[in-house]
């Protein structure tokens, strides 16, 4: 592809469809920049040759300008000293930078036509670029943003399972306050509880136990 098709291309790409429809904008926004900072170069360069060759022209048509005044007043000095042969020659020469003033006249022009939409695309270009790159900037921006969003939503995620779990604590932390509160009331209560009543019934048992061995002994003494 030429630097003239890419450029051109470039140009006309629509930076905010291409973005748009890439599936990583930031990637793809870097590498239209360093595109278009190639072809800037690129024409930069194209331009340079052109304007160095337009000032070749503009020399050499001054030296040419001279060139024809100079012929001309030793064409008129010739004559003075009724010289028509050196008069003629020196007409000749006249005429040849003359003609070949006109020629450079023709690449003066030309070279402009060329220098023209050089200095218009590049012109274009830096605009693209400039573009480009606060178009990078919003994304970088965008980025930021999203990541700082990203934290902050995990900070409050962190800070709302933290709370959960705390929450839960205390919740826990009331239940066995009641339970405790619950069994201080069983202390002493005239109506035990299930577990006392049978540990009552044990010790009531090993009572009974030890009162008939006691009875036992006491008849075989009699």
């Amino acid at each position: 592809m030429s630097i003239f098709t890419r450029a051109s291309d470039i140009i006309q790409a629509n930076v905010n469809a291409l973005l748009d429809k890439a599936e990583q904008p930031e990637k793809m926004v870097r590498l239209m920049i360093q595109e278009m900072e190639e072809a800037i170069v690129e024409l930069r360069g194209l331009a340079a040759q052109q304007i160095a060759e337009q000032k070749r022209i503009d020399r050499e048509r001054d030296n040419c300008e001279k060139s024809i005044s100079q012929w001309q007043a030793k064409a008129e000095k010739a004559l003075d000293h009724d010289r028509d042969d050196l008069a003629r020659a020196a007409l000749e020469h006249k005429l040849q930078a003359t003609q070949r003033l006109e020629s450079l006249g023709k690449e003066a022009d030309y070279v402009a036509n060329q220098l023209a939409p050089l200095s218009a695309d590049i012109e274009r270009l830096q605009a693209k670029l400039t573009e480009a790159r606060m178009k990078e900037r919003e994304l970088h921006k965008r980025l930021d943003s999203v990541a700082v969003k990203l934290r902050s939503q995990q900070l409050k995620s962190a800070d709302a399972m933290n709370t959960a779990m705390s929450r839960y604590e205390n919740y826990e932390r009331r239940v066995e306050e009641l339970e405790a509160k619950l069994e201080a009331f069983d202390i002493g209560s005239s109506n035990p509880s299930l577990e006392q009543q049978f540990r009552d019934l044990e010790h009531s048992e090993t009572i009974d136990t030890e009162l008939a061995a006691l009875k036992a002994k006491s008849s075989k003494k009699a």
